[in-house]
């Protein structure tokens, strides 16, 4: 039995926790259907076991390699940092000290996605959406991509549990007018923001919109108070991207990271998921960082800008094409959307930004699909196509219903900023496609309905 791959006790404990914790996710799917919860939770699991001993990673998916990297650098040099990918290192060195592989890992991110699917449900019951709950927790877990990347070592499970649980709080909270809720709500979401350092500019728009809902006993128009959250809101938008610039180049300057993708002391745990091309990859993609550091002049000199000093919106039009162009030289091995940003004057930045939008929410389109990747990419965009056009059919039933849409709305239109890639589109997706499932399945159940008792 010891000659079985994974087979030990910390494991074995994982594994039955994972069911545990399942079948508490609903008492009714529990009682109606425990074969779906089985079903589901163990195609997880089958999945997490072929990656770790039968399937390598991917060859082009870096960011696995990445992190195994920062955790084996955390581990052997004492540099372990706290924001963004480091903290995920951080994270890895410290999982990976109690577990004898990367098997470890992955079980662990299967229970946070449980305790994600019971904030899932209970956000459907908060909004009276729960009865096509069967539906909706098989497509909540089958996504392709959800199965993929809430399983390996990404930080998506972490990303995904935190947010659907201080969603669930935020709506709970602004419901109820229960402070202690929206408090859970904001510091859910702040966790959320330091795994990724985009989250600290996506953080405060969703924050608005769940404030917008909330129940204020201040003897101020309401009018006022939105007013209010949105200059705030658009100060932090600000000041974070000043702080995720600052993050960007120290990471991309950090002598110790650059050292770690070079030294040959990997643990025996990242030996299945580590090959010497995705060495190459990885410091390439920290090559192309600093080149677009040591290029940026040529690149603002391209743009023609005046001698004059910008005002505050240009300021932060230029902060988004900026961004989005260092973006482009980080993911040149991926394929990159077609739209562009445009910084010359407000209304360009505004149509193009909505193309940008558009091409973030539905890409790839059809005429983009080259490669089985990309055909599964383009079938979940039809998918979440379909689902966010009934999605619009059920946002007048309720006021939390269309605070959720906005939620969705928030989200979406911040990541897309900072999104290029289709590879980065799909992980990003995984935070909302949620919420056109909760939203979208049942707008379709209730059509197919009508049209079944109207044929009979």
């Amino acid at each position: 039995m010891s000659n079985i791959p994974g087979l030990n006790l910390e494991n074995l404990f994982l594994v039955f926790l994972s069911y545990f914790l399942i079948f508490l996710v609903d008492r009714k799917t529990r009682s109606d259907s425990p074969g779906l919860l089985i079903g589901i939770l163990t195609f997880h699991h089958i999945v997490a076991y072929l990656y770790a001993f039968v399937i390598s990673t991917p060859p082009n998916e870096v960011d696995p390699v990445g992190f195994m990297y920062l955790a084996s650098d955390c581990a052997n040099s004492g540099y372990c940092g706290y924001f963004g990918p480091h903290l995920y290192g951080n994270y890895l060195a410290k999982v990976l000290s109690l577990g004898d592989s990367v098997y470890f890992v992955f079980l662990l991110n299967i229970i946070f996605f449980v305790v994600s699917l019971y904030f899932f449900i209970e956000i459907s019951k908060i909004l009276f959406l729960n009865g096509n709950r069967k539906v909706i927790i098989f497509l909540y877990s089958m996504w392709p991509s959800v199965v993929y990347f809430t399983t390996l070592n990404y930080r998506e499970p972490f990303e995904l549990f935190l947010l659907v649980a201080g969603v669930y709080y935020g709506l709970s909270g602004s419901k109820s007018g229960d402070l202690l809720k929206m408090l859970a709500s904001m510091i859910l979401l702040f966790i959320m923001g330091i795994f990724h350092m985009k989250g600290l500019t996506f953080l405060s728009p969703v924050l608005f919109v769940i404030l917008m809902g909330y129940k204020f006993s201040f003897k101020i128009s309401l009018v006022a108070k939105k007013a209010g959250l949105l200059i705030i809101m658009l100060v932090a938008v600000y000041l974070s991207q000043d702080m995720y610039a600052g993050f960007l180049n120290d990471i991309s300057q950090n002598k110790s990271v650059q050292q770690s993708l070079v030294k040959d002391n990997r643990s025996e745990s990242t030996d299945n998921v580590v090959k010497p091309v995705e060495i190459v990859k990885e410091i390439k993609l920290s090559g192309n960082r600093l080149l677009f550091e040591n290029n940026k002049d040529s690149w603002l000199a391209s743009k023609n800008y005046s001698d004059a000093e910008p005002g505050l919106i240009d300021k932060l039009m230029r902060k988004v094409t900026f961004y989005r162009a260092s973006l482009t030289w980080v993911v040149i091995p991926r394929t990159v959307f077609i739209g562009n940003i445009e910084d010359s004057s407000i209304f360009l930045f505004i149509v193009t930004y909505f193309l940008v939008y558009l091409e973030y929410l539905f890409a790839p389109f059809i005429f983009q699909v080259n490669s089985y990747l990309s055909l599964l990419a383009y079938l979940e965009s039809v998918l979440r196509l379909v689902l966010f056009a009934s999605a619009l059919v059920l946002v007048k039933r309720s006021p939390q219903v269309r605070l959720l849409f906005l939620i969705y709305l928030a989200i979406t239109a911040m990541w897309a900023i900072g999104v290029v890639s289709f590879g980065a589109s799909i992980r990003h997706h995984i935070q909302t496609n949620w919420i056109l499932v909760l939203l979208g399945v049942p707008a379709i159940s209730e059509y197919i309905h009508r049209k079944f008792r109207q044929e009979k």
